[in-house]
């Protein structure tokens, strides 16, 4: 009796329509995760920025408000004086000098404090012309009423700057969490690949990536200081990193046998690093000598340009590796 003919499956319920999906989703998921990652930095870019900004200003104001309260402790003995018009003594002078020119350093987190500033300097100035005891209380009301606004403001900036830092401290888990998943990422695609494709096409593509993550890193050097690109190139890094090493893992992994496979393993990767590891100490010199001429940024574009081209002899031993690998293969069958 003849058998029936199986019915072929559809396109989209083959394995390699599946293949395909899968890795559509992948980097969909990869390139959302590399435009989430450089917000998220340009994000704690501007936190860092404020929190620069806010310690100035704290910084400034306790120096004034410390100038302000030793002025005022000197004001309030001489109001308190037995002598009916007491004595301008030089400290008060230096006290006030000071104060008015820290007074001055404030004037660019916010002009109200020049208001601070002109009511003392006005109480001080009708001191100097009739140093009398009316004059000294004056005074000493003025600088009480700066020192407590003063101190307000300090306050007030504490709060924003726990405010700040605490924005800070998510944005950075954020991008913490994100690069680890972008990790993690880079590690499935990687045994995804290693699976549906071989671990040799696996370990090729991973040497193309991660001569291209490695290279990318000179677009910083082109690009300025902008922290989106700097989050990009990270995301992007963090996933080609990962999936080259699974690559990397996967390939040796198979040159071990069962009987040695953690001493050979242990000996396979220690092999490989060891380059790398020697030479990385001399990128220093690498750089100057790249910066001949050129600013240090070209230097380094160049450096970077330079490391990702390492990656072409692998590239070409990979390929003569398969060929070879290919024609000892048995046949089939």
């Amino acid at each position: 009796m003849a058998l029936d003919a199986v019915a072929p499956l559809p396109l989209r319920k083959s394995l390699r329509a599946k293949g395909f999906l899968t890795t559509l989703v992948l980097l969909v998921y990869l390139l959302a995760s590399v435009l989430y990652v450089a917000s998220e930095r340009g994000r704690i870019y501007e936190s860092v920025q404020a929190l620069q900004q806010l310690s100035r200003h704290e910084k400034a104001v306790a120096l004034a408000e410390a100038a302000v309260n030793g002025a005022l402790v000197d004001v309030n003995v001489a109001s308190n004086a037995a002598s009916p018009e007491p004595a301008l003594p030089t400290e008060i002078t230096l006290y006030m000098e000071n104060s008015g020119k820290l007074f001055g350093t404030l004037d660019e987190f916010d002009p109200a404090y020049a208001l601070l500033q002109r009511a003392v300097a006005r109480s001080y100035a009708e001191l100097q012309a009739a140093p009398t005891r009316a004059s000294w209380i004056a005074l000493r009301e003025s600088l009480g009423r700066a020192s407590d606004d003063l101190e307000i403001r300090r306050r007030s900036l504490i709060e924003q700057r726990d405010e700040l830092s605490a924005a800070y401290q998510r944005h950075y888990d954020a991008v913490t969490v994100k690069s680890l998943l972008l990790s993690l990422l880079g590690i499935a695609a990687g045994g995804f690949c290693a699976l549906r494709f071989g671990y040799f096409r696996t370990l090729v593509a991973g040497v193309i990536l991660q001569s291209l993550v490695i290279a990318a890193f000179a677009i910083l050097a082109w690009t300025g200081p902008s922290l989106t690109t700097f989050g990009a190139v990270m995301a992007v890094d963090s996933f080609g990193v990962s999936f080259a090493g699974v690559a990397l893992v996967t390939y040796m992994s198979s040159l071990t046998s069962l009987g040695y496979t953690a001493t050979q393993y242990a000996l396979l990767s220690s092999a490989y690093a060891y380059v790398g590891k020697f030479a990385k100490g001399f990128s220093g010199v690498i750089v100057e000598h790249l910066a001949a001429g050129r600013t240090l940024m070209d230097g380094y574009a160049l450096f970077f340009i330079g490391c990702g081209l390492i990656g072409l002899p692998a590239f070409v031993l990979c390929l003569v590796l398969a060929r070879r690998v290919g024609r000892t293969a048995p046949p089939a069958g």
